[in-house]
């Protein structure tokens, strides 16, 4: 039986336009802005950070960055891309005009790095320079299933004079902060975000997680706070996890490793440590009586409190004996 002779020429040549055309097109990437100001809004496209921001405190704006906050619209994401965003302080924009600076004095030795373009020394303290705080904060969203995170090996932090929480998600179902430190803020770090895992914060007032419960998905885990006024603080909610976090508290002052007094409904706190000897219980809770779930959370064995919690129901007796000295 004969067989249908095939054009093989013209076959090989259409093979090879397809193979050509699908090299030129390559695969297909989802668009990302990158963002170079303190007051950009992520609303079209996913962004990340171009350079390191530099926030004013004032409307003063020709030597910083802008004033923020930065905006991340209903599903966008921000990857700080390994850099960082800081309120500054350490210049001060002098009444004879914004290009006429005046240095301010510093008690700090360890100062940051200079004020871009002036070789000023930024300040510590505002009490030290005058320069205004950052009354905002340094992210906000605005609508759901927004994520902050860091993409890069190097870390990506927030931290300076921010007077409202750093990162604000709003309530918003699905919002994330993932891998980010959030260092030497005025008041809380992260606020009413639905998941929040993996961060690093050091050294804040306020609370380094605050909220009020978005939904009964809510995780707050593996986390690393260390010198905050509250390391978690719940307010209200249901049915969440707040687990394998690390905490450690400044000896002598009033901190707390973990608050759940709010108006909150089964939520599991299992599996967390306390250092640091306190002048108030290690986790403070009312929740027990709500079906709340408290086991396997340790504190310092040597810190008379660590008793009463472990009374209370809220924290456990270790199964083999330590100390943190």
């Amino acid at each position: 039986m004969l067989q249908p002779k095939h054009n093989t020429t013209a076959l090989r040549a259409a093979i090879a336009a397809l193979t050509v055309a699908a090299c030129i097109a390559g695969p297909a990437f989802a668009a990302v802005d990158e963002i170079d100001s303190c007051d950009a809004t992520c609303s079209s496209n996913n962004c990340k950070l171009k350079h390191d921001l530099q926030c004013c405190g004032s409307s003063n704006t020709n030597l910083c960055d802008g004033t923020g906050p930065i905006t991340l619209s209903n599903g966008k994401d921000l990857d700080m891309n390994g850099f960082s965003i800081r309120c500054m302080c350490g210049v001060k924009v002098c009444d004879g005009g914004v290009n006429d600076l005046e240095e301010c004095t510093s008690s700090d030795p360890d100062c940051p790095e200079n004020f871009p373009g002036t070789g000023f020394e930024p300040c510590s303290d505002l009490s030290d320079c005058g320069a205004p705080a950052c009354n905002y904060h340094a992210i906000t969203m605005t609508g759901t299933s927004s994520k902050v995170h860091n993409s890069d090996d190097d870390p990506s932090t927030i931290h300076g004079r921010f007077t409202s929480a750093a990162i604000n998600c709003g309530d918003y179902a699905s919002s994330q902060v993932v891998g980010i430190q959030l260092r030497e803020l005025d008041q809380s770090g992260v606020q009413n975000c639905a998941k929040v895992l993996n961060n690093v914060f050091v050294d804040g007032a306020g609370s380094a997680i605050i909220t009020n419960g978005v939904a009964s998905t809510d995780e707050i885990l593996d986390n690393y706070i260390s010198d905050w006024g509250t390391g978690i603080r719940v307010t209200s909610g249901f049915d969440f996890l707040v687990q394998h976090n690390l905490i450690f508290l400044k000896d002598g002052e009033g901190q707390s490793g973990i608050n759940t007094t709010g108006n909150v409904n089964g939520i599991e706190v299992t599996n967390n440590v306390i250092a640091g000897q306190s002048t108030v219980d290690p986790i403070q809770g009312s929740a027990l009586g709500f079906g709340g779930i408290y086991a396997e959370n340790y504190c310092d064995p040597d810190w008379d409190d660590c008793q009463d919690c472990i009374d209370a129901g809220f924290c456990s007796n270790p199964l083999i004996p330590f100390s943190f000295d």
